[in-house]
């Protein structure tokens, strides 16, 4: 890759031979100019070293204006947060779902939290009555406890459902 430098900084970047040749209309130019060092630096074209992009789970490179760093100009880097709807499963670290009585949450999302794409769990506070349905359980549930523990088993088993959820 090439560059066009312009009082020590670059002035475009990427540079090709179509913009040397777009820049300079009256002058001819070889094919190979930009790999001639005597035509490619008399026209303030540099070669831009390649550097491997860095990586990041959940986050992407991007790269930057090449910086002059010991005679060479080499590629820069930074790494930026993918976009949500890029980010695979794999990419984002996991919370436990929360567990709190009476309480019920949704499937989580994500979202980035600065240094990575993180699992984040909504609830919802349930009604009292929702409550109640999910402790009294199935209907099947509910004849299995009473022929194996008897009705006034599941008789106190219902007050105590009703104490923990009062109705609001």
């Amino acid at each position: 890759m090439y560059a066009k430098i312009e009082n020590n900084q670059v002035s475009a970047y990427p540079y090709t031979l179509d913009n040397l040749r777009s820049d300079n209309p009256k002058v001819s130019f070889p094919q190979d100019s930009l790999s001639r060092d005597e035509i490619a630096s008399g026209y303030g074209v540099v070669v831009v070293e390649n550097t491997p992009a860095p990586t990041g789970k959940g986050q992407m490179a991007v790269e930057g204006t090449p910086e002059h760093d010991n005679g060479t100009w080499k590629r820069t880097w930074s790494l930026v947060p993918k976009e949500k709807s890029q980010v695979s499963p794999d990419e984002v670290t996991k919370v436990e779902k929360p567990v709190k009585d009476g309480w019920e949450y949704n499937v989580p999302d994500i979202e980035w939290d600065g240094s990575q794409w993180i699992q984040v769990w909504t609830g919802k506070e349930r009604s009292w009555i929702e409550n109640r349905l999910e402790a009294y359980g199935s209907a099947e549930n509910q004849i299995e406890h009473i022929v194996e523990n008897g009705l006034d088993s599941w008789k106190s088993k219902v007050d105590e459902i009703k104490a923990k959820y009062p109705k609001s």
